[in-house]
């Protein structure tokens, strides 16, 4: 079983993509996670083999929390799945290591295929995508017996994305409430979730 910790801020979110995960074989889910710290003390303790990691959480931008991950921690994959159609965001996120995108929202063969690649791309199927993609020092980057390999520095967010001297922080909207709401997603996403998840 390949183990799974989906991070979103959003529950409702969060919730629902892991039941996405839950019903492709030889996917489980260990953990969701809302925030940056959650996720990461999830991937201490459970170490798990993929992360599903939305960019844009309230305590870290998604892209430096990928970056932190690589020094110290367990080494899990992740493939980002956010909202942000910039594509400077996607070229870094695939730089700093993310093996696949998604764009939110999404439906569920689109995110079953996107594992079942991952998937087999971890079986050996996908070797040269593997190394092309998998950031150095990963899970499987190395084999047993090898010495570790230099990590190259994490590329930076997008200028416009990285907080300076008096710019806002990476996030500016309020976090959500505890209790998510259907009427924070738009009536086309929420048909789709029901479609996929009834």
């Amino acid at each position: 079983m390949i183990r799974t910790l989906v991070v979103d801020d959003d529950f409702r979110v969060a919730a629902i993509h892991a039941a996405y995960v839950g019903k492709v074989d030889g996917f489980e889910v260990v953990a969701e996670a809302h925030s940056a710290a959650e996720a990461v003390e999830a991937v201490d303790r459970l170490r798990p083999d993929l992360m599903l990691l939305d960019l844009y959480l309230p305590d870290e931008h998604g892209l430096k929390l990928v970056g932190r991950l690589r020094d110290g921690h367990p080494p899990v994959d992740v493939i980002v799945i956010t909202a942000a159609k910039d594509a400077d965001s996607v070229r870094v996120a695939m730089q700093g290591g993310a093996l696949h995108y998604l764009l939110k929202p999404f439906s569920f063969p689109v995110l079953r295929d996107k594992l079942l690649s991952y998937a087999q791309m971890r079986s050996g199927g996908a070797v040269a995508q593997r190394d092309r993609r998998r950031p150095v020092g990963g899970r499987g980057s190395r084999t047993h017996g090898d010495e570790p390999r230099h990590r190259p520095a994490l590329p930076q967010p997008p200028a416009r994305e990285r907080p300076g001297r008096h710019q806002a922080p990476l996030r500016q909207r309020p976090p959500r409430a505890r209790l998510p709401m259907a009427c924070d997603h738009p009536p086309a996403t929420m048909r789709l979730w029901d479609r996929d998840l009834g």
